[in-house]
């Protein structure tokens, strides 16, 4: 093998036979099959000519000439062949199912929902309802832009000033139209219900009752209310425990109160002696008015009554249809959704007091003409124009909504799946307000209608997509949520 000082390298270049040019450390040839022209000629690091890729098989342009890092040319590979080290390089598109935003927006659904729980169980009978209501809508869809516009910074979504103060005037706007629909809502289209001078007291008799009111003074409270009474006020008694009985006829209390002290015992069928009452009426054995009210005093929780209300809510509508109301008196811990549920449906009163020294006047308080308020949250008695009160519930709770798919929208940017939020959130806002309006009236009651209804309105679903950037040394730039 032979050497020599004066040896030549051009011949020696596996992709071109002609020289490289003289004293070039990067000769690289221009020649076929990888060039059609120059090759790294001149000695610069990176050549001054039309070398490269450029031309021949990869492509018929410039090539990675002049020193660019990726390329300085059109060729086929566009110059990502360059001789600057770097890997090729792709771009793709991927979608992704946002959990993060699903997960968000329910759990600011659960927490708005039990603090607006105690602030309508605080506030609803305290201030103007009107308001309330406005206030109502507006603190959930502050909640619910704080949740999705934090979601959204953490996903690198393009949140602008113009965008948050958008999601303030939904805001606004929900307040407003709160506080306009409930106003209309509330506006009575038919005349008052009044109660007739007909009463049935069904009393709980439960093992509980031994404890709770040693000293039967539920029965002192009914003597004590009737004692006012004209003498032509008819009145009836049931007692509830392990058994169902009548122990009073319908009989006006010119009859006389006498004394209907039972032993307690058993346990408490709130549904069973609602039944029996209503079963009563209807054969003629119980005598009734339109009117007349029904006043149930417990002192515990339904045993026979399930998750969903499918018994209760059907004989509900058996009184509501005849127009008798019942009041409910808790007395110490009782089930409150349950009683609200019954006294609501019927367009009765619901009190509660701890301290069996104020039964009496408890049940009086209950004892009053039939309540025929409303609210859009709540369950409604039966008027003369129930499908209007029915329409405008579903209509208004829709419209309010729409005011958190605003919200939505303006969370997220083109990244965003906007028809699937769109498509998603139109059908829970509409599944909602039929949850409040046939859902309340068939089988739910107020505390997991409200409960459902939140969920379905806040609940946000989309997908992401985001660009990734490949190399042989894997992705760079990628980031879902």
């Amino acid at each position: 093998m032979k050497t020599g000082k004066n040896r030549q390298t051009g011949n020696q270049n596996p992709f071109n036979p002609q020289s490289s040019g003289q004293g070039s450390p990067y000769g690289n040839a221009g020649g076929t099959p990888f060039g059609g022209g120059m090759g790294n000629a001149g000695g610069a690091p990176f050549g001054g000519g039309s070398g490269g890729f450029g031309g021949g098989s990869f492509g018929g342009g410039m090539g990675n000439a002049g020193g660019t890092p990726f390329g300085g040319g059109s060729g086929k590979y566009n110059g990502q062949f360059g001789y600057n080290g770097m890997s090729p390089m792709n771009t793709r598109k991927r979608t992704r199912f946002s959990k993060l935003f699903l997960i968000v927006s329910l759990i600011v659904s659960v927490i708005f929902f039990l603090l607006g729980e105690v602030i309508y169980r605080t506030l609803i009978t305290g201030v103007n309802s009107v308001v309330f209501m406005g206030v109502y809508f507006a603190l959930f869809g502050l909640l619910l832009s704080i949740g999705l516009f934090v979601v959204a910074k953490i996903s690198d979504l393009e949140i602008t000033s113009n965008k948050i103060l958008l999601a303030g005037g939904c805001v606004l706007l929900l307040l407003i139209l709160g506080i306009l629909f409930e106003f209309i809502y509330e506006l009575d289209f038919s005349s008052v219900r009044t109660v007739a001078d007909n009463y049935v007291f069904a009393i709980d008799n439960s093992g509980s009752m031994q404890d709770n009111d040693p000293n039967q003074e539920r029965v002192a409270a009914i003597k004590q209310l009737l004692s006012n009474r004209d003498e032509d006020v008819e009145f009836a008694v049931y007692t509830f425990s392990e058994d169902i009985r009548c122990i009073r006829e319908m009989m006006p209390v010119s009859a006389g109160i006498e004394d209907f002290t039972t032993e307690p015992n058993g346990g408490t069928p709130i549904v069973g002696v609602l039944g029996k009452i209503m079963d009563d009426m209807e054969s003629g054995a119980l005598p009734y008015d339109e009117g007349t009210q029904v006043i149930l005093l417990t002192d515990g929780y339904a045993t026979d009554n399930g998750f969903f209300d499918f018994r209760l809510n059907k004989i509900l509508k058996k009184y509501n249809s005849k127009k008798v109301s019942v009041s409910t008196v808790g007395l110490g811990s009782v089930d409150e959704n349950m009683l609200n549920d019954i006294s609501g449906k019927t367009g009765g009163i619901s009190v509660r007091t701890d301290n069996v020294d104020e039964l009496a006047t408890a049940m009086a308080s209950a004892v009053r003409v039939t309540d025929t308020s409303r609210n859009l949250l709540s369950a409604r008695a039966r008027t003369n124009y129930n499908w209007a009160y029915a329409l405008m519930r579903i209509v208004f709770l829709i419209i309010l909504g729409a005011g958190f798919l605003g919200i939505k929208l303006l969370a997220v940017d083109n990244t965003a799946n906007l028809g699937m939020i769109l498509i998603s959130s139109l059908i829970g806002i509409v599944l909602g307000a039929l949850i409040m309006e046939v859902g309340l009236s068939l089988i739910l009651n107020e505390f997991f209608a409200r409960l459902l209804m939140t969920l379905l309105f806040g609940m946000m679903i989309t997908t992401l997509e985001k660009t990734i950037v490949e190399t042989a040394s894997g992705n760079i730039g990628v980031r879902f949520m």
